[in-house]
């Protein structure tokens, strides 16, 4: 599979895989991902739904499977290469899709996108289309670096209100 211009390189896939259990930073943000999961969680009615879009190599999924253990979590990756990586962690719902043509038909109450967005070559958009989505009563995590000369755009997400979904 090609890269998209400002896309993601899935080489990269086995040095994080190497590196996500024990370096500082992924320990770290995974403690705060787990804090906030857990408070975003707690009054849902066992069978709730999670998807992490982007997972790559299921070191975000795997915690989610632990924290989340009343609902389903669904990792969700463009590339083969970090999905094979997250099996290997025991990350057992996965699917392979592009974030923009997710496959679901069904509602999620947590959405998360975890230092993803900087990764599609088209972010706005993606923003937008998915904010369709996260609608009231849905919990959106996203995450994203921040440099102080990244050049980073501002996009307006369009309200929304309701219980209205689009097919993810």
């Amino acid at each position: 599979m090609t890269v998209p211009a400002g896309g993601y390189d899935p080489s990269f896939y086995e040095l994080l895989y190497a590196a996500e259990d024990q370096h500082f930073w992924f320990r770290s943000r995974n403690a705060v991902i787990a804090a906030m999961v857990s408070q975003a969680v707690a009054g849902l009615a066992p069978g709730y739904r999670v998807l992490e879009l982007g997972c790559g190599n299921g070191n975000v999924t795997r915690l989610l499977q632990a924290t989340c253990s009343e609902g389903l979590v669904i990792g969700m990756d463009l590339f083969g290469e970090g999905l094979r990586n997250a099996r290997r962690r025991g990350v057992t719902q996965l699917v392979q899709a592009d974030v923009n043509r997710a496959p679901f038909q069904k509602k999620f109450q947590v959405i998360g996108m975890f230092d993803v967005l900087e990764h599609i070559p088209d972010d706005g958009r993606s923003c937008v289309k998915h904010s369709i989505s996260w609608t009231l009563g849905v919990h959106s995590f996203l995450l994203c670096p921040h440099t102080r000369n990244s050049g980073a755009t501002s996009t307006k997400l369009p309200s929304t209100a309701g219980d209205t979904h689009s097919p993810i």
